[in-house]
């Protein structure tokens, strides 16, 4: 390998270790938090945030806050679902 085959690839490895300093640097510099705190910060979300797909922990959804349930031109809810009768479970159409 001639002088100048050998400049070129060391320049070209310096680049990459200059290139992998600065990635390391920026994520030196990212923001971080404890364990501890995103275990509480995610434990918190769930005991505030309801989830009506767990209904046994927090009850049916209320008709006024069903995005899903037809509402007439009054506000109040139609009777059926797609033809069907209400009754309180899905109808998949």
């Amino acid at each position: 390998m001639n002088a100048a085959q050998q400049d070129s690839l060391n320049d070209l490895r310096l680049k990459r270790i200059l290139q992998l300093n600065e990635r390391l640097k920026e994520e030196l510099n990212r923001e971080r938090i404890h364990s501890s705190e995103a275990a509480e910060a995610l434990i918190n979300y769930a005991q505030e945030t309801r989830d009506y797909a767990v209904s046994c922990v927090w009850g049916p959804l209320q008709s006024e806050y069903d995005p899903f349930l037809k509402q007439g031109t009054s506000g109040k809810t139609h009777g059926k679902l797609h033809g069907a009768e209400n009754t309180g479970c899905c109808v998949i159409c």
